[in-house]
């Protein structure tokens, strides 16, 4: 029923003109944004529909959707109650990008290519070069060498490690003449 009513009983005594005033029922949808964004509530009429508002922030994760309780709220179906739709989010998912300078991981061993700010912290494995030592990764455009790199749990943005070496020498072998002493 989309009215409120009210029944009266009357006695009449006399000539008697009744009026009939229905008020519609009003509903409020309200919005839990689960970020610093505020969103205010919206008044409905019964049968009416809720406007979508848009869509909210939340640092390094995604808007997925509106939510009551575990369903997608769908904002085609007319209202008939009060309404708590909660935004869900997912966590942004970012790139890590090696380039490993002709080397190569040891066969079987890999290194994720994303993260988000909900994984787990992450030590990258590291590459070898036929003839070169391995002297650590640099971020970016960092120049700064670092040999065991670990994101941890919590960072976020797009990554490039790159790969830094350096040449070993020519090898050298030294050998010395044997001598033996005899004792007479």
């Amino acid at each position: 029923n989309n009215v409120e009513t009210n029944p009266y009983t009357f006695t009449l005594t006399g000539a008697l003109t009744i009026s009939t005033v229905y008020v519609t029922k009003t509903y409020t949808v309200s919005f839990v944004t689960n970020s610093a964004d505020t969103i205010p509530e919206q008044t409905i009429n019964h049968g009416e529909l809720a406007t979508k508002p848009s869509d909210p922030n939340k640092d390094y994760y995604d808007f997925d959707d509106w939510y009551v309780g575990n369903s997608k709220y769908d904002f085609t179906t007319p209202v008939t109650s009060d309404v708590q739709l909660n935004a869900l989010y997912t966590p942004t998912e970012y790139t890590i990008t090696y380039v490993l300078n002709n080397g190569e991981l040891e066969t079987g061993v890999t290194n994720p290519d994303t993260y988000t700010v909900e994984s787990n912290d992450i030590t990258l494995n590291n590459p070898s070069k036929d003839g070169y030592t391995f002297d650590g990764w640099t971020l970016g455009n960092s120049e700064t060498k670092v040999l065991e790199v670990t994101i941890p749990t919590g960072s976020n943005g797009n990554r490039t490690y790159t790969a830094q070496y350096t040449e070993n020498g020519p090898l050298s072998i030294i050998c010395k003449k044997a001598t033996t002493l005899n004792s007479e």
